[in-house]
C-alpha cells in the first residue's frame, strides 16, 4: 500500500452517493424493530479524522497518536504502532451496531463487564477516539464478549456509553487490548533453525560458550569443554539452533531511556549466509530485555554450498523445505539472508530494547557450565578368577 494511502481507513465512503429515489423510498419505509442502529451514527464518514486513540483501565492508560503517516505508542516511548491494528480498532467502533438494550442497574454491570473501568477488580476498558483538535469522535466502555452457542463465530460485545445508563449488546469485533504489546508488531526476526552455523555466548568473567557445526542438520560441537567435564546432553545443545526462530517481543522501550545494567550477556549468532545477529541481554526488574544489531559478511562460496548439502549431495525437498536453502528467507523465503536484510533489521531495531519471553531469552543467555557435567568414571571390567 502506498504511504499516501495509509491514513485512509475505509476508502471511499459510498453511503453519501445515494440516488434521490432511494432516499425518498427509505424515508417512507416503515422502521422495524429488527433493524440494527449504529452505536455512533455518522462516524464512518469521519473515520479519517481520527488522530488519537486512548485505552483506559484500572491498570493504566494507553495513548496512540498519529504523527504524519505514523502512529506512535506513548507508553512505549513512541514506538510505532501497527497501522493495521489501529485501523481495525477504529473501523470496529465505527461499524458497531446495537443488537439489544440490556440492564440499567449498576449492580448488574459487572456481570457484563461494563462497570466503571477504574473500579476495583474491573476488567472493562474505556476506549476513546479523538480528532486532531482533541474533540471526541467516540467513547465507549467495552465489556465482556458475548458467547453464543447458536452463533459461536459471531462477534458480539457488551458495552456502555460513559454517560449512558443502559448496557448494550452490540455486533462487531471490539477485541481492543490495553497493553502496549496489543498494538505493535511483535515479530523481530524469524530465521529457521538450520540456517544457524555458529553461536557464541559471552558472560562477564566466565568462559564463553562456543557452538559450531559444519553443515545444516549436523549436531553442534561444543568447544573448549573444561577438563574433567563432558557434554551433558546433545539435545540441550542442539535446541540452541532455535535462537533466531520466531523471536517476538512482549514490550519495548527506547534505548535512550532504558538503562542496561553493567552485567550483560552478549550472544553472536551466525548463519551460513554470513548474516550475524548480535544480541545483548540483561534482566531488569525481573524481566528479560534484549537489544539487537545485525551485520553481514558474505561467506566463501563453498561455505554457503555446505549449508544445502549432505555428504556432498544437495538435499531434496523431502528433507524439509523450511530448513535449508542457505539463501532462503527467514519469512516465506522471499528475501535473502544478506546485507539488505541486515540493513532492514537494523532500521527496525536500532535504538530500541525489547522485552523477550523467558523461553526465548534463555537461549540468548545459556552458559557453558549449563551444558556440561562431570565425567563419569570409567567402568572397570570384572575379571573372573581362575
Amino acid at each position: 500500500m502506498p504511504r499516501s494511502n495509509k491514513l485512509v481507513f475505509l476508502g471511499i465512503v459510498t453511503l453519501l452517493v445515494v440516488s434521490a429515489a432511494v432516499v425518498t423510498s427509505r424515508r417512507h419505509a416503515p422502521t422495524t424493530s429488527t433493524e440494527k442502529q449504529y452505536v455512533f451514527p455518522g462516524l464512518t464518514g469521519r473515520i479519517n479524522e481520527v488522530a488519537r486513540l486512548e485505552v483506559s483501565g484500572k491498570d493504566g492508560d494507553l495513548t496512540i497518536t498519529r504523527k504524519g503517516e505514523d502512529w506512535l505508542i506513548k507508553q512505549a516511548d513512541d514506538y510505532p504502532a501497527a497501522f493495521d491494528k489501529v485501523r481495525q480498532a477504529a473501523i470496529a467502533v465505527a461499524e458497531a451496531k446495537i443488537i439489544a438494550e440490556k440492564t440499567a442497574d449498576p449492580n448488574n454491570y459487572p456481570k457484563l463487564g461494563v462497570e466503571d473501568p477504574t473500579a476495583d477488580k474491573s476488567k472493562s476498558r474505556l476506549f476513546t477516539l479523538y480528532d486532531a483538535k482533541g474533540g471526541k469522535l467516540a467513547s465507549l466502555i467495552i465489556g465482556k464478549r458475548r458467547m453464543s452457542s447458536a452463533a459461536p463465530d459471531s462477534h458480539g460485545y457488551y458495552i456502555r456509553l460513559p454517560a449512558g445508563a443502559h448496557a448494550l449488546l452490540v455486533e462487531g469485533n471490539l477485541d481492543i487490548g490495553a497493553k502496549t504489546a496489543d498494538w505493535f508488531d511483535p515479530d523481530i526476526i524469524d530465521i529457521k533453525p538450520k540456517h544457524i552455523s555458529a553461536v557464541v555466548i559471552e558472560h562477564p568473567g566466565e568462559q564463553p560458550l562456543k557452538l559450531t557445526r559444519a553443515a545444516a542438520g549436523d549436531d553442534f560441537t561444543l568447544a573448549d569443554i573444561p577438563p574433567g567435564k563432558e557434554l551433558q546432553s546433545s539435545y540441550t545443545v542442539n535446541r540452541i539452533e532455535d535462537i533466531l526462530n520466531g523471536v517476538r517481543a512482549e514490550d519495548v522501550r527506547s534505548a535512550d531511556s532504558f538503562k542496561f545494567p553493567e552485567q550483560q550477556t552478549v550472544a553472536s549468532v551466525t548463519t551460513y549466509d554470513g548474516l550475524t545477529a548480535v544480541i545483548t541481554s540483561a534482566t531488569v526488574d525481573g524481566a528479560d530485555w534484549s537489544r539487537f544489531h545485525f551485520k553481514f559478511q558474505a561467506p566463501a562460496a563453498s561455505t554457503t554450498a555446505d549449508a544445502n548439502t549432505d555428504n556432498g549431495k544437495t538435499e531434496s525437498a523431502g528433507a524439509g523445505n523450511d530448513a535449508v536453502q542457505a539463501t532462503a528467507s527467514p519469512k516465506e523465503k522471499a528475501d535473502k539472508l544478506d546485507g539488505k536484510l541486515a540493513d532492514a533489521l537494523n532500521r527496525k531495531t536500532s535504538g530500541w530494547v525489547y522485552k523477550i519471553p523467558a523461553y526465548k531469552s534463555n537461549l540468548f543467555t545459556h552458559k557453558l557450565k549449563d551444558l556440561v557435567k562431570d565425567k563419569e568414571p570409567e567402568k572397570k571390567e570384572n575379571k573372573e578368577k581362575n
